[in-house]
């Protein structure tokens, strides 16, 4: 467990310190922007995203930058102006209130939001397994899942919930499913106020299988998830 924590750690601070990437969202005057083959604004417009879209911006040339992103439950990369996104980080942070082994809890005035995980019970789940390594897991209920490199998971997210008021918001099983390991310490929220946008944000890993995850709560709404993983 002590070089889980390490692991974890090193993976919280290269990530919260690192200026070439983090986690963001479009932020055009337009309401949208290109993305581009390559670097360069004669490149080839190989997608277009909308003011809001989550993406995770990674290294600069010059003035661009190359992302990461989905749609339409696929992955994509490409490069954008380095001017038309804007860092989660940058919005009004929403503070830890309190956190115990199962659950944490971020709220201000009027926003509260609880998160807690479970153990993972393998028997409810099926598996699917590597045909060169039978020890190997490489599907988890038929879908590809983020936290383990191949090994059961020991806890998974058992409910995200978001209080805005007197306004109950309990993430649907989707914004969940195929995520493991959950790290409650390392989770942080951010408030767009001016769009009304809730950004939960969580650092999760077992020691080998780490990932982002970055769920979307818009006008009192579940809106998206996003989850970077491969650093």
């Amino acid at each position: 467990m002590k070089k889980i924590n390490v692991v974890i750690t090193i993976l919280v601070t290269i990530i919260a310190t690192n200026k070439h990437f983090s986690q963001s969202i479009i932020n055009d005057k337009d309401g949208f922007v290109n993305v581009r083959k390559e670097a360069s604004k004669v490149s080839k417009v190989i997608d277009t995203l909308k003011k809001g879209h989550l993406i995770y911006d990674l290294e600069r040339e010059g003035q661009w930058v190359m992302i990461d992103y989905y749609k339409n439950n696929k992955s994509f990369s490409g490069y954008i102006y380095n001017d038309r996104f804007k860092r989660i980080a940058e919005f009004k942070e929403i503070k830890r209130k309190s956190i115990n082994t199962n659950e944490v809890v971020l709220s201000n005035d009027s926003i509260e939001i609880k998160v807690t995980k479970a153990t993972f019970e393998p028997k409810k789940h099926h598996f699917n397994y590597s045909k060169e390594n039978k020890k190997v897991i490489t599907l988890i209920d038929k879908k590809h899942y983020y936290g383990t490199d191949g090994e059961v998971p020991k806890t998974q997210y058992e409910a995200v919930q978001v209080k805005i008021n007197d306004k109950l918001i309990q993430l649907p099983k989707s914004a969940t499913e195929n995520l493991y390991e959950p790290s409650l310490q390392n989770i942080t929220v951010h408030h767009d106020e001016k769009s009304n946008t809730i950004y939960i944000d969580a650092i999760n890993s077992d020691g080998a299988g780490g990932y982002v995850v970055v769920w979307k709560i818009k006008n009192g709404k579940f809106d998206d998830r996003y989850i970077f993983y491969g650093f």
